[in-house]
């Protein structure tokens, strides 16, 4: 199923607005385009909330919180509020200071969204575990009941990444062996991952299916382009070649455990 989902993503073609981070939205917006949807990027005020309603799917990163760029995001959720827009909040440095930490909650606290996702340590801190973050790196593994109490509680779908894969919504469990360690050398390659489920979830596909296709998406891809490249610059480019077959349906994709 999960290869039928990037061909539909790819005829599609969903509007994608990403209020992200300034790291990782270059490496965003080569995502949305291989995989073929249209990737817009602003967070400025007077326009975000004019953009995010004429989008497929909104994104909300935390990774680069300035005044400005907060403000936009405050924005476009504020205008989507109430709509059936796909939004996907991504806890970039959850736990990396009490600020950032505490924003993300009071996000989650005022507004739905159909998708949460981090890094282990990130969706602990949410949590309230202590987060063993290097920068915005962990290479913590959430408790699965943190998980699913956290999908519990805030209505939504959590996604941990790490050596497994996990993610949950209320009712279901998944699990994926996570993406090849090539991927820690491409900077935002987790920011990524966030702008392939949305584009998931922008094709109209249901969060916990979206949840599994992207994972098993990014394993895939970066397992190939591991393969065929000789270092960060040519993995690059070969896990970008790898997304863009998965358009066609032409790389092969692992299935995720759990999913009913």
């Amino acid at each position: 199923m999960s290869r039928e989902i990037w061909v539909r993503v790819a005829e599609v073609r969903p509007l994608l607005h990403h209020l992200t981070n300034r790291v990782a939205a270059p490496l965003q917006a080569e995502v949305a385009l291989a995989l073929g949807a249209c990737p817009v990027m602003t967070c400025w005020p007077p326009e975000a909330g004019s953009v995010a309603r004429g989008a497929d799917g909104v994104l909300v990163n935390a990774g680069t919180p300035e005044t400005e760029a907060l403000a936009g995001q405050d924005e476009a959720l504020a205008a989507t509020e109430g709509t059936e827009i796909p939004r996907l909040l991504d806890l970039v440095g959850c736990g990396l200071s009490l600020p950032r930490t505490e924003r993300l909650r009071t996000l989650l606290a005022r507004h739905r969204f159909a998708c949460v996702k981090g890094n282990g340590a990130e969706v602990a801190a949410l949590a309230g575990r202590p987060a063993l973050l290097r920068g915005v790196e962990g290479a913590m593994e959430v408790r699965e009941e943190d998980l699913a109490d956290l999908a519990r509680r805030h209505r939504t779908l959590v996604l941990a990444t790490g050596g497994t894969d996990r993610f949950a919504d209320p009712f279901h469990t998944g699990r994926l062996a996570g993406g090849h360690e090539a991927l820690r050398s491409l900077p935002g390659s987790g920011c990524a991952l966030g702008t392939a489920l949305l584009a998931a979830l922008a094709a109209g596909v249901e969060p916990f299916e979206a949840a599994g296709a992207a994972v098993g998406l990014f394993a895939a891809a970066s397992t190939r382009a591991a393969s065929q490249s000789c270092g960060p610059g040519s993995f690059r480019v070969a896990f970008l070649d790898a997304l863009g077959e998965a358009r066609t349906g032409g790389l092969p994709l692992p299935e995720a455990e759990g999913t009913p």
